[in-house]
């Protein structure tokens, strides 16, 4: 989980930007279907750290965008969920 909070953040965001920065510059030396492939891959890092996305979340068992990371790591309060009862006053019990 740390590694997707880290992928989420804006340094994480940078990184993957960074990579696909220079997976794409190495492509442009190269030559014929490897400069294409690497291209690909390059854009691909550009274009997920651009827009926030994991494409290997799923895998990870945490949400696909990194906007939808920080709501889901978010602690509910005790009084936010409706099936937590504790926070209710006892009932009386009324005995005549």
């Amino acid at each position: 989980m740390a590694f997707a909070r880290f992928m989420a953040s804006f340094w994480g965001r940078a990184l993957r930007v960074i990579v696909g920065a220079i997976i794409i510059w190495w492509g442009l030396t190269l030559a014929g279907v490897a400069e294409w492939i690497a291209i690909v891959v390059g854009s691909i890092f550009v274009l997920v750290g651009l827009f926030n996305v994991c494409l290997i979340a799923p895998f990870l068992g945490v949400p696909f965008r990194g906007k939808d990371l920080a709501e889901h790591e978010t602690p509910q309060s005790p009084s936010a969920s409706p099936s937590d009862t504790s926070a209710a006053p006892p009932e009386e019990s009324s005995t005549h």
